[in-house]
């Protein structure tokens, strides 16, 4: 069976002719060499590399049906597919793992491998994760200290309640529908199709929110860590792997003073 999703057109997008010939150059790509097809592509990616809104419009409108159906063969759930769509699209937008496309192969390919190799690791995860219960369970009751606990028990209170109060700030300056979306994406469980059509917008504008929401939160923690207060990469890796549930824990409390359920 095809993996080619129903629906689609090719995209009349076209990324500024200047900057795609050094778009083109970086990947070792020329011109000359290159299909009508796959010059659709590369304008395209190159775009949403770009952040243009534009071109992550044509985006939805030409692959979103397309990694439906990828994730769909690849999970077997619904649900699950969704689900794997959304990540697929945050790491594409937020993780700018869109530059990483090289053109050397077809667009769609390279798309169906993202998604599975998400799928992929998110199956060796979860088999870790079992593995890990099934060995260690005794051990860690025993032993293993709460995460906020924890937390709270290597950094000053004083320390902590700066960094929550900059990320709770991020929030707070946030408009009310971008509120509203951070509130059914995050902590309601929806999926970014089904919060942008709570929302009445298209996809793609909800998942520009959530890269910018994303990049500011990321933007706010890396200036308080690692320029106010001078900590290494290593430092904030240590920190990250003690202290996310807190974190979590301070913003979800936060969400419900802004946006009850």
């Amino acid at each position: 069976m095809s993996d080619a999703a129903p629906g689609t057109c090719p995209s009349t997008y076209r990324y500024p002719e200047a900057a795609f010939g050094d778009y083109l150059r970086a990947r070792g790509l020329l011109l000359r060499e290159l299909s009508p097809e796959r010059l659709q592509e590369l304008h395209l990616a190159a775009g949403c590399a770009a952040g243009d809104p534009a071109a992550w419009d044509a985006f939805f409108r030409e692959y979103r049906s397309f990694l439906r159906h990828v994730a769909g063969r690849l999970t077997g759930q619904p649900a699950d597919a969704d689900d794997l769509v959304s990540q697929v699209i945050e790491g594409l937008m937020a993780g700018g793992k869109m530059a990483r496309y090289s053109g050397r192969g077809s667009f769609r390919g390279w798309l169906r491998a993202v998604t599975a190799h998400l799928f992929l690791d998110g199956q060796r995860r979860r088999r870790h994760m079992r593995w890990e219960s099934l060995e260690n369970k005794a051990d860690r009751a025993a032993t293993e200290v709460a995460p906020d606990n924890e937390c709270e028990q290597y950094f000053h209170p004083r320390f902590l309640n700066e960094l929550a109060d900059g990320l709770a700030g991020a929030l707070r300056a946030l408009p009310q529908v971008k509120a509203a979306f951070l509130n059914m994406y995050y902590f309601q469980g929806l999926t970014l199709a089904e919060a942008a059509a709570e929302l009445a917008v298209h996809e793609s504008t909800a998942s520009r929110w959530n890269a910018a929401i994303v990049d500011e939160l990321q933007r706010r923690m890396d200036r308080f860590l690692r320029r106010d207060k001078g900590w290494t990469a290593a430092d904030v890796a240590d920190f990250m792997e003690r202290c996310l549930g807190y974190l979590a824990g301070r913003l979800e409390k936060l969400r419900r003073s802004l946006l009850p359920d």
